[in-house]
């Protein structure tokens, strides 16, 4: 088992090496986020293995993905005439883990069946882990007043989050959900409007 992207390194714009190309040529399982998260790339990559599409699992699509929500027009997920980008960040609400974890020990037990009992019963565990997780969240998220529940990041990755635990994304430097598009002087100075606006009391980066 292993990772094609080196820790600390942007999925939305890696450039696989060679040594990528033969790897997933050779393997069994390809895991992966999906709904673009991986951009162009992973496409790429697939192809010039020549990998058996059918191995390339995209987990979001098994985790009932939520639309992108309109900041600027104030429509939440769902809402307005207009179907919106699945947003691929659902690592940020544990419960829909939970059911990528699942998936995940199901495939393993399918291209090892040898070791099914142990994908499963660590898949078990860690989703235990798991529910201590969102547990823990909702007792820190309680003592933060409703009002002050903005939040300000990069990109617009928050939405799960936000969702989850009543949080309301107010303001984002980079839209769209990637990393790949670069924010002009007036969408900075909006952002700082906003900022003022809402009387955002801290702002965390990525």
């Amino acid at each position: 088992m292993f990772s094609l992207l080196p820790a600390g390194s942007d999925p939305h714009s890696y450039q696989p090496s060679t040594r990528d190309v033969a790897r997933v040529a050779d393997a069994d399982l390809v895991l992966s986020v999906g709904l673009g998260l991986e951009a162009a790339w992973l496409e790429d990559l697939v192809r010039n293995a020549s990998a058996d599409e059918a191995e390339i699992v995209a987990l979001a699509e098994g985790v009932e993905a939520i639309e992108f929500a309109d900041i600027h027009s104030g429509q939440g997920v769902g809402q307005g005439d207009e179907r919106r980008p699945l947003d691929p960040h659902f690592w940020f609400d544990p419960i829909r883990v939970k059911r990528a974890v699942h998936d995940i020990a199901a495939r393993l037990s399918v291209v090892d069946p040898d070791r099914g009992d142990t994908y499963r019963a660590n898949a078990a565990e860690y989703n235990e882990r798991l529910d201590e997780l969102h547990v823990w969240i909702k007792q820190q998220v309680a003592a933060v007043p409703e009002e002050r529940r903005l939040l300000v990041t990069s990109h617009d990755s928050l939405h799960y989050l936000a969702r989850l635990y009543g949080f309301e994304v107010v303001g984002v430097v980079m839209s769209g959900g990637t990393t790949e598009v670069e924010p002009s002087a007036a969408d900075l100075a909006d952002l700082v409007d906003v900022v003022k606006e809402h009387g955002v009391a801290a702002v965390f980066g990525e």
